[in-house]
């Protein structure tokens, strides 16, 4: 009876054996599949890394590119606005310099028809840079309504209310 146990524990404990042995086995099996599973992640991760990376400096670059751009386009437009100021001061006195020319008479009926079309102020900007000799010979020749809103406008600096 010995004899039968001793061997059914021998069988039991070979085929636990065995089973441990398959299951140990398995068990490194799974570890490696895993290993190189870890190794394929690392390596994707660490290309997917790298080529945000490189995305991250390309976008950076770009950015740079835009900021000086934008830099030199803040450059052109503040000298495009200094030649702006400079040609309208050379178109301004080439027009004083003709209206200083011109006849009372006629000036003051160019103001006149300004006025009407309500370009008072730009009458105004315009009559201020003249001789004084030639305003007056020009406020005598305009109509009394014109002339007397461009006084006010000369003594107050801003536009008067237009009556009609």
């Amino acid at each position: 009876m010995y004899r039968v146990a001793a061997f059914i524990f021998i069988f039991i404990f070979s085929t636990l054996n065995a089973n441990n042995s398959f299951k140990d086995a398995r068990i490194e099996e799974q570890k490696k599949e895993l290993e190189v599973l870890k190794g394929e992640f690392d390596s994707y991760y660490t290309s997917q890394e790298k080529e945000l990376k490189d995305r991250l400096n390309e976008i950076e670059l770009k950015e740079m590119l835009v900021k000086k751009r934008e830099k030199n386009i803040e450059n052109l437009l503040s000298q495009n606005g200094e030649l702006l100021k400079e040609i309208k001061m050379e178109v301004i006195s080439k027009n004083i310099k003709v209206y200083n020319s011109m006849k009372a008479k006629n000036i003051a009926a160019i103001f006149e028809q300004m006025i009407s079309e309500h370009n008072i102020q730009k009458v105004y900007d315009i009559m201020i840079k003249l001789k004084s000799a030639n305003i007056v010979k020009i406020m005598q020749k305009m109509s009394k309504k014109n002339a007397s809103l461009l006084t006010q406008l000369m003594l107050n600096g801003k536009k008067p209310e237009i009556r009609k």
